[in-house]
Parts: structure tokens; sequence; C-alpha cells
């Protein structure tokens, strides 16, 4: 009999190494440390690191969080590139079924209206604030009552293909939602609608607005799980990585144009304080001598594309305020997977 049950924790044992994520950072490594007890209790393994940051997040990890503008200026940028908005929807709804798949492990819904007080509570959990929902004979209203940035723009097309993969995982069939009012474009709250279809709205951010916001970041306390922003921009990869590039160069580019033509003092600080704002994923913005700056990323939001996204975004704004160049072999990779990248000031 013991020889049986030793032979089942090694089976067990094995399986779990089988599932093991690649490393990378401590979220990693904690969700799947839990992932034997997690699987009993709540159902499907923890496979990936998206699953494990979703795990942390509906857990209620304590870990640090990042401004929403952050996310939000990657959709900007994402609105400035042809063919991307789609790709975001569709990663969002990659994750929506994701989390379905695992709030629904452990629970049985006599039918799927009853799986979004679980949806509204990884919203909240990851950082929007108050959420709501409204079931109507004919769709469903999930409203975000949040105080963001205006930048113009509607920028949470992640959000929309998020629920509605996590709706269409629930009802078993395709369920279209759209944002059709957003804080980011002046509204009060952001309003997302299932619908019959789904809209690719063409949008432009406005970089005044954008620059403003990053101004303001500033001064607000981090909202957002830095867990849900690497979530988010996990889908900043592959073919469309060369027009999100030359999108966030363009942008970066008008940001520092701006920094030129606006800024008293020291535009060097200011530029530094814009890449701060912008991206959460660095640990670190220093001047480390007179001629170079270092940008070091942590480990959970340091992907690639990310990375490549903020070196061109950096790129615009050095080379319209400043004069600078970044290289392109001034990305290094350090240990634990994560990234520095050095600005060379000429």
């Amino acid at each position: 009999m013991a020889g049986v049950k030793t032979k089942a924790k090694a089976k067990e044992k094995r399986s779990a190494a089988h599932h093991k994520p690649k490393s990378h950072g401590k979220i990693a490594k904690i969700a799947w440390r839990t992932n034997a007890q997690y699987s009993r209790q709540a159902g499907p393994a923890i496979r990936d690191l998206d699953d494990a940051m979703l795990y942390s997040i509906l857990t209620g990890s304590q870990t640090r969080s990042v401004s929403r503008l952050s996310l939000e200026l990657v959709s900007a940028i994402s609105a400035m590139a042809s063919n991307t908005l789609d790709m975001d929807y569709k990663h969002g709804i990659r994750i929506g079924r994701k989390l379905f798949n695992m709030v629904s492990s452990a629970k049985q819904y006599s039918w799927y209206g009853e799986a979004i007080p679980d949806l509204v509570n990884f919203m909240e959990k990851a950082g929007y604030g108050a959420v709501t929902y409204k079931i109507f004979p004919f769709s469903i209203s999930v409203r975000v009552h949040q105080d963001s940035h205006n930048i113009s723009t509607k920028a949470h097309t992640f959000e929309a293909g998020m629920i509605s993969g996590f709706l269409t995982a629930a009802k078993g069939q395709l369920v279209n939602v759209n944002e059709s009012m957003c804080a980011s474009d002046g509204a009060d709250y952001c309003d997302f609608v299932t619908s019959d279809s789904r809209l690719i709205e063409p949008r432009t951010a406005s970089s005044e607005m954008v620059y403003r916001a990053l101004q303001e970041a500033q001064a607000v306390p981090p909202e957002l799980k830095r867990e849900y922003y690497a979530l988010a921009t996990s889908g900043v990869s592959g073919e469309h990585i060369n027009a999100l590039g030359d999108a966030a160069f363009s942008m970066g580019a008008e940001i520092g144009h701006r920094i030129a033509k606006m800024e008293s003092g020291s535009p060097t600080e200011s530029v530094l304080k814009v890449i701060k704002a912008a991206y959460p994923c660095a640990v670190s913005v220093k001047r480390i001598s007179p001629t170079n700056v270092k940008v070091s990323f942590d480990q959970m939001s340091s992907r690639k594309g990310v990375v490549e996204l903020m070196r061109r975004f950096v790129e615009g704004v050095l080379s319209s305020a400043l004069g600078v160049e970044v290289f392109k072999d001034s990305i290094s990779a350090a240990k634990g997977n994560s990234y520095s990248m050095t600005v060379k000031i000429k």
C-alpha cells in the first residue's frame, strides 16, 4: 500500500513538473508552488505565465501597482498603427477565456449571466475601481467607473476583448463586445456593451492630451496591478511589432517636440520623468554618466515586444527633445529574463 502511495506521489510530482511555467520572476514561481493545492480546489493547473498572473490577481497577492495611463498609452499607440486594434481585441478574448476557465472550475452556473460577478470581481481586484453591470433582455452592459486621463480616444480594446472572451466561454457561443463610452475619451465611465457585431473604429489619440496626462500621472498614486499590465501587453509581439514600433516612435517624437518647446529648466530631467510615467515596467531610469542614461526593467513586464515598443517611444522622445539616439543594440538581457537599455546622448 505504501508503495502504491509512493508511486502516486511520484506521478503527481512528474505531472506538476511537466506543467511548470518558464521562470519569469517571483510571481510565476509563487503561483507554481501553489499549483498543486490550487488544482485540487479550483480546477485547471497553472500552465503558463498568463495563468500565473491571473491567479495572482484573483487571490489578491500584494504586489506593486502601476498607473492606468501606462496601459492607455499602449492603446493610444495601437490606435495609430494599422490593423493592431483587432490584435488587441483577439488577445483580450484569449485572456478572457483563460479567466473564465479559472474562476468556473470549482463552480456550476445555471446560465452564463451568473458568471458576470466573477468577471466584475477580477476587474476590481486588477485595479479598475468600481465595476457594475446590468443585464437587459438583449444585451449586457459592464461599466467601469474610474477617473481616467483624457487622451481623446477610446483606449480599452483589450478590455472589450477580455469581456467578450469571458462571456463567450460562459455562454458557449460568440458574444461580441464594444466599448460604447470611454473615460479616456472624456466620458464619465467606460461602458462595455454586448452586440450582434464587432465594431472596429478608427482612432487617433491627441499627443497634446497624452503629454498633459503624462505630466499629471507623475502626481497620481498607481492603481493598476502590474500583473494586469503585463497580461494586457503580452500580446505586443509578432507581425505587428514593426507597425507598433513606428507608431510608438511617432508618438514619442510629438511628445519630445512639446517638451523642447514648452518645458523650462533641464529638458533631460523632463524627458526622464515622461519615461518613468509612460512605462511602469522601468524599475529605474537614471543617468550613469554625462552621456549615458540607463533604463532597467522588472522581470514581470519586460517581455521582448514591450521593451522594443519602449525603445522606439524613447527614441522618438529623445530625438525630438534632445537630439539623442537610442541604439538598437543598446538593449541587453540581464539575469532573470529582465532587460536594461542604455541611452547614449550625442
